[in-house]
């Protein structure tokens, strides 16, 4: 296991407020009246537009001063150094209460022994104590009187979600986290359901108490996994590099941290000894368990040594998460969130993960080969003089971040640079888990003079991506957090997906779901109407158009049958004759809109199936307030973020062609491929008489591969999202019979017009501007010509003539 032990020069970014003015310009505009039909004292149109833009902009420019100036009273003074420094206080129990103010600041060095001796016991070291030698030195676990040191070290939280919402096994390899364990989360819809009832009985003191499902079913966050044949744990510590004060790097000294003791519940203690069994550094971390998935680490490297020491601590960070079970494809990311240069953001406030560059695909982490195994800085960071706030790992609902210690009012530097300096990530190929990536958190060098103590304390977030969770409950809503949430099934199809998009139409359906129909499918079939609706006038336009187009081609067959033997030899002149017969007989091929309606409604597909497939809100949730789990407990649309199970569910997960995650037999896709075979009868337009036996059939194969494939695809996609295409279809259908049944009383016959307008008359544009541009295209050429034609021709031309 090979581990770069360089790290680059830390450099201090000097900071200037940056000043803003905004000045607003005064008009004066004289308002003149006139008589008009309506009535005196009608404004000028001109007038009347000039009004409506200056009351515009100011109601704009109002609104945007409201917000800046409300954004800035919400947003806390940064700390100064002098604030952060007074508060540099250790925990000692992970449930004790800290002090009102800022919480340590990660980096800062504690100048003197500290009040709390249990945590910072120094006074039995001589203040004039001589320098002791630093060669050879080793680590070994802090000796306490009554701790088994083979006993298994105490877990933290509960796995009963009424009273902790973690539950967290630590290991004292590297004093590392073992499994993390969510108490309210399960595999199974059903599995969820059981123990809702068991713990709702238990805490309610029934007499009569459901039994909990296996243990198996359990929704396991994040658990230790092996390297190189040994199992490392969540943030387990690697190493600490120690350096005397002022010396070179040969004078570098690597310090291996992996066996520790527990002295207390969540707190493990190491000492670095020298040669003589002196003891040098003492090393403490202290884990507490927070509400919302918070988990504390605080951790100190006390100097023991006599002499100032430059200190680098090494520890491992969040890998790939667990593999989700449901999952339709590998989504695992590997997520940044930043903050702005001092230049761009001189506060230092304003946390920023929206930078879709810096969103790793773990497949693509996993491909990196050679040299290239930093994740950061990288490109974009060192171009844009991003700094690190949170680094973290994401799968489809949950994600395990890394990020600097808040107050309970957000408060505290959001730097996550004084712990972690650079990220570097190494691909093992695993055991019978599969592989897995590992990652590995550098800090900047730090001098520690004698009798001092470093503090690296970090804050560790594991749990759902929940929106409403991260964007309104700090320390996660100052530090940006939501930012995890993105809407997105591939970032090289970033563009592809409308994020805006996205979470507008979550929000219609949870406007639907929490006021109107109070079930997700109602939801989504109530959006299915909305947008039906949108387009309708687009669709009814559309098909009046088609089938007047149609009528239009099948009464100029015989003309263009005429065109296509007459011109067979030259391609251009029977071009140029089809283009003046269309012009005779007002046909437009611009104005046959088509399939354009189910074409718009692509990028809704998109956006809702990101959506439904990521949005933490939806997993787990029944269709049709779960009526068919009434029936025996049939999985029938018992989750729409998964497949329709309408023939089962299997135990395990099947994966076909390496990719392909099939969790159970589905029926909701064979249906939604018949409604778009009979939705394409309705929708496609009838083949043109310029169109070859050949394309026609071309033609009529590829809607067949359209209507194939869709199924396969979306086999075992979300069945929100079937449920939707599938509704889509099957109104879309009715809205073709209502439409063409209106058709049918109008009057669609061709009517032939004359190419060339009655003298002294005026031609009339059309009003469409797409049979405008058609039109003006079809003049352009005709003059084209006429000039080409009226040229006059050259000598040579003349005398052969």
């Amino acid at each position: 296991m090979s581990m770069m032990g360089d790290s680059p020069g830390g450099a201090t970014a000097a900071r200037r407020g940056l000043e803003s003015s905004v000045s607003f310009p005064t008009a004066e505009a004289t308002l003149s009246y006139r008589h008009s039909p309506y009535g005196r004292g009608f404004m000028d149109r001109s007038v009347r537009r000039l009004v409506v833009t200056v009351l515009l902009f100011g109601i704009v420019t109002g609104l945007f001063l409201i917000y800046a100036l409300s954004g800035q009273r919400a947003v806390p003074p940064a700390p100064g150094p002098d604030e952060t420094a007074a508060e540099e206080v250790l925990t000692d129990a992970p449930d004790s209460d800290r002090s009102a103010g800022p919480p340590p600041v990660p980096g800062d060095v504690d100048h003197g022994p500290a009040e709390d001796d249990a945590v910072v016991d120094l006074d039995d070291i001589d203040p004039d104590q001589p320098r002791l030698s630093i060669d050879e030195l080793r680590a070994r676990p802090a000796h306490v009187e009554g701790i088994d040191p083979d006993a298994e070290p105490t877990s933290l939280g509960s796995l009963n979600p009424n009273e902790a919402p973690l539950l967290v096994e630590f290991s004292r390899n590297g004093a590392g986290i073992k499994r993390i364990t969510s108490s309210r989360h399960w595999y199974t819809v059903l599995a969820r359901k059981q123990a809702e009832a068991h713990y709702a009985a238990l805490a309610a003191g029934d007499a009569e108490i459901p039994p909990l499902p296996g243990e198996e079913l359990r929704y396991v966050l994040k658990k230790e996994r092996p390297l190189e044949g040994v199992m490392i744990p969540i943030l387990a510590t690697n190493r600490i590099e120690v350096t005397p004060g002022g010396a070179g790097e040969e004078e570098r000294r690597l310090v291996t941290l992996w066996n520790w003791a527990e002295t207390a519940p969540g707190r493990f203690e190491i000492v670095v000894v020298n040669a003589d069994e002196e003891p040098a550094l003492r090393v403490i971390r202290q884990y507490g368990l927070g509400e919302n998935g918070g988990i504390t680490l605080q951790q100190r490297v006390q100097n023991l040594s006599g002499r100032p020491l430059d200190v680098r601590w090494l520890q491992y960070g969040p890998g790939d998460m667990e593999v989700e079970r449901t999952r339709y494809l590998d989504r695992r990311r590997f997520r940044f969130g930043y903050l702005l240069s001092p230049e761009r953001n001189p506060h230092r406030h304003l946390v920023f993960a929206d930078d879709r560059s810096l969103i790793l695909e773990r497949r693509d982490v996993a491909k990196r080969e050679g040299g290239d195994r930093t994740l950061w800085p990288n490109r974009t960071s060192e171009t844009e003089g991003y700094e690190l706030s949170w680094f973290g790992s994401t799968n489809r609902y949950f994600a395990v971040v890394i990020h600097p210690l808040l107050d309970e009012e957000g408060r505290g530097r959001k730097s996550l640079t004084p712990v972690v300096q650079r990220i570097e990530m190494e691909h093992s190929a695993g055991g019978a888990e599969g592989d897995s990536i590992f990652t590995y958190l550098y800090s900047p060098v730090h001098t520690v003079d004698a009798g001092h103590t470093l503090l690296l304390d970090v804050g560790l977030y594991a749990g759902p991506m929940e929106r409403a969770t991260l964007a309104n409950v700090e320390p996660f809503k100052s530090l940006a957090m939501d930012g995890l949430v993105v809407y997105m099934m591939s970032t090289w199809c970033a563009i592809c997906t409308f994020q805006w998009l996205a979470a507008f139409l979550l929000i219609i359906l949870e406007f639907f779901h929490g006021y109107i129909f109070f079930d997700w499918a109602l939801a989504i079939i109530g959006l299915v109407i909305v947008v039906r609706l949108i387009l309708h006038p687009i669709t009814k336009k559309s098909q009046v158009n088609m089938m007047r187009f149609g009528k239009q081609m099948q009464s100029m067959k015989p003309e263009m049958e005429r065109i296509q033997k007459k011109y067979k030899d030259d391609k251009k002149k029977q071009q140029e004759e089809t283009l003046r017969l269309y012009r005779e007989h007002g046909v437009n091929p611009f104005q046959m809109l088509g399939c354009l309606p189910m074409f718009l409604q692509i990028p809704i597909w998109i956006a809702l199936y990101a959506m439904l497939y990521f949005a933490y809100e939806l997993r787990q949730e029944p269709a049709f307030f779960g009526i068919f789990q009434m029936i025996g407990g049939w999985p029938f649309l018992a989750d729409l973020s998964t497949g329709d199970h309408f023939f089962g569910q299997f135990a395990d997960p099947i994966l076909l062609f390496g990719f392909w995650n099939i969790t159970g037999l589905n029926v909701l896709p064979i249906l939604m491929a018949v409604m778009l075979y009979i939705h394409q009868k309705y929708m496609t337009p009838p083949p043109s008489p310029s169109m070859s036996d050949e394309q026609i059939q071309q033609q009529r194969i590829m809607r067949i591969m359209i209507v194939g494939m869709m199924p396969i695809f979306l086999f075992n996609a979300p069945s929100g999202l079937t449920l939707y295409i599938l509704t889509s279809s099957a109104i879309g259908i009715v809205e073709s019979k209502y439409i063409r049944a209106h058709v049918d009383k109008m009057d669609l016959e061709p009517k032939v017009t004359q190419p060339v307008s009655p003298a002294g008359k005026k031609k009339k544009k059309p009003k469409d501007p797409q049979a405008r541009a058609y039109a003006e295209a079809m003049e352009r050429a005709k003059k084209e010509r006429s000039r080409k034609s009226s040229k006059p021709r050259s000598f040579k031309k003349r005398r052969d003539g």
